[in-house]
């Protein structure tokens, strides 16, 4: 049976200040861990071991999960005390692997990817790697991976120019490994897939094969894709293992216990955590995701946000665009921008 491993150790240094109190794996994405819905894919797919790589606040990710009793799986540890690059990261982990394939995901990618499928593309094709691909619009800024007609990986081009884009796909950090390419990894050694290994896999002539994705994927690693994943998970453009409480029609959903004023001004899609009261004359939405116990006072303005945990939205308040950490005071008649991030426990006062 494979292992899947997940690379989970960066500092989400473009979700500050968020991250600052917050790993970016239990970042909440509609009422649980960012992490939850790559778990659910991994289990999905039968899969009953993972080994999580972890290097920024570990302890917390440790406490959650803990040895995945309550998943039915097994979980296993490995800590970062210097980052090692993705392929170091994984090899690091190695003492708990099984004989079967690896299965790999990038600690920050939200998809919906049939991980059976790519697994028996893997085996069907007799690769030692196999590199899940995604179109996207604008190439230029990625890394591209170009393949034949049956998939096998005939090169990689990081960051083109217009000139040299003549495809689309590009890595999109879900890989399938053979066990015995941990062989091909120095130990101790700061070393990624994407400039090391692969590169030297391929100039070897190594098997390498590109499975191209067409559904859903993002990488949620800015304010902005945080947004976006929240947003199309409430919208239903990815397909998501945990269904969702319908509090009223239009896509506003929530956990039983939030409570919505009948007279507050609800549009979806909106996702309401656990303890979380709406007032009277609140106009909230579209595109509004609070996380547990969040009080919005009356009359308050909300869009396209996201307010997490334990804070509080005084009366007359708005705000548009914004993330708002955990355990925020944001005073009456307040106006917050678009663009605007706040870290846990900022209080802004009142107008």
């Amino acid at each position: 049976m494979p292992t899947a491993v997940i690379i989970a150790g960066g500092e989400g240094t473009r979700l500050r200040p968020l991250t600052l109190t917050i790993p970016k794996p239990l970042v909440p994405l509609l009422g649980r861990p960012f992490l939850d819905y790559q778990l659910a894919l991994i289990k999905a797919a039968g899969i009953s071991r993972a080994v999580f790589n972890l290097h920024f606040m570990p302890d917390a990710i440790r406490r959650h999960y803990g040895d995945g009793s309550d998943w039915g799986m097994r979980f296993n540890y490995s800590v970062e005390t210097e980052p090692m690059g993705t392929a170091g990261a994984v090899k690091m982990g190695e003492e708990f692997f099984g004989g079967d394939e690896l299965v790999v995901f990038n600690g920050d990618v939200l998809t919906d990817i049939d991980l059976s499928d790519v697994i028996n593309f893997h085996r069907k094709r007799g690769a030692r790697v196999t590199i899940s691909l995604v179109r996207v619009k604008d190439p230029t800024a990625y890394g591209l991976v170009f393949t034949d007609k049956d998939g096998k990986v005939e090169r990689f081009l990081e960051k083109p120019s217009r000139e040299e884009a003549t495809v689309n796909t590009i890595n999109a950090g879900v890989y399938i490994l053979n066990r015995d390419v941990m062989d091909d990894i120095p130990s101790g050694t700061n070393y990624t897939f994407e400039k090391g290994l692969y590169p030297m896999l391929l100039e070897r002539g190594d098997p390498m094969y590109g499975y191209i994705y067409s559904g859903y994927w993002i990488d949620i690693g800015s304010p902005e894709k945080y947004l976006k994943a929240c947003i199309d998970l409430a919208s239903g453009s990815v397909h998501s293992m945990f269904p969702l409480d319908e509090k009223a029609p239009g896509g506003i959903y929530g956990h039983p216990t939030a409570k919505l004023d009948s007279l507050a001004e609800i549009t979806g899609p909106c996702y309401f955590d656990k303890g979380t009261t709406v007032a009277g004359g609140c106009k909230i939405g579209p595109n509004v995701f609070t996380g547990r116990n969040v009080c919005i006072s009356n009359n308050a303005k909300i869009n396209n946000s996201i307010i997490l945990d334990g804070t509080t939205i005084d009366t007359g308040a708005v705000i548009t665009h914004s993330l708002i950490s955990p355990h925020c005071r944001i005073g009456e008649h307040v106006l917050l921008s678009k663009g605007t991030l706040l870290g846990a426990y900022s209080r802004v006062p009142g107008v």
